[in-house]
């Protein structure tokens, strides 16, 4: 097999893990009871609980969500790593595009800690451990959602910083050529300033602090968009690319 081939074949990987990882994501999210935390009247500690009793209401598919979102996380991961492998070109915009790759490394790492509490939070529901019974039970699991739902904020936020310094990364290259080069680093790189704003102002107010971290999110999903397109650009284009040194 050729240098050539070999890139080739690495582009395609890379283009699918970048489409198929995010959009999976996404999905496991959607399906997950109680997968979009929203504000409740009553304020941020009955919204927490409505997000564990959600939970406590099909703890398997809870359960079975998480895990998956595991391994589709480690596939958008794979991806950015194919992706910096295949373009390495000894140009500083390398050492962008790996900060960008770490960033989002322990993004997903405070990731797998959060699915790994809302998993503890299922089981905790599920198998009802608890020395006091069934109500101290269920309040256990609400600490750990909450602790679940702190964890996802920060790594919302690397993960939004990581994408962007990965497309800052790509600005210069012509995987997304054309008209569409500006627009693609658009959707690449500004939603992170959005996250952070929303992020920043949710932390220190007192009302509607959940759905600016919901919107905090959406923003953040407009990242999907960039990392779907350059999978498609890499899919289509990996026999153009040059062989990476």
């Amino acid at each position: 097999m050729t240098d050539k081939a070999t890139s080739i074949k690495l582009a395609k990987a890379a283009g699918w893990l970048l489409v198929v990882g995010p959009l999976l994501d996404i999905l496991l999210v959607s399906i997950r009871p109680g997968g979009f935390l929203t504000d409740d009247p009553g304020g941020p500690v009955e919204a927490i609980l409505a997000w564990v009793e959600a939970l406590a209401t099909n703890t398997g598919l809870s359960n079975l969500s998480v895990e998956l979102g595991l391994v589709v996380s480690l596939a958008f991961v794979l991806g950015l790593y194919c992706t910096v492998r295949l373009l390495k070109d000894g140009s500083w915009s390398d050492h962008l595009r790996m900060v960008g790759f770490l960033i989002v490394m322990i993004a997903y790492t405070l990731r797998a800690a959060s699915y790994a509490t809302l998993h503890l939070s299922g089981n905790l529901i599920k198998f009802g451990v608890g020395a006091d019974g069934a109500e101290a039970t269920f309040e256990y699991a609400v600490i750990i959602t909450a602790l679940a739902g702190s964890i996802t904020v920060f790594s919302t936020l690397l993960l939004a910083l990581g994408v962007a310094v990965f497309a800052w990364g790509m600005m210069h290259l012509n995987v997304i050529g054309g008209s569409d080069r500006i627009l693609a680093m658009v959707l690449g790189i500004l939603p992170a300033a959005g996250v952070f704003l929303l992020m920043l102002i949710g932390a220190h107010s007192d009302n509607n602090v959940l759905t600016l971290f919901f919107l905090g999110n959406l923003m953040a999903l407009v990242q999907v968009i960039w990392t779907t397109w350059l999978g498609v650009a890499l899919i289509r284009r990996g026999d153009q690319l040059p062989v990476p040194a």
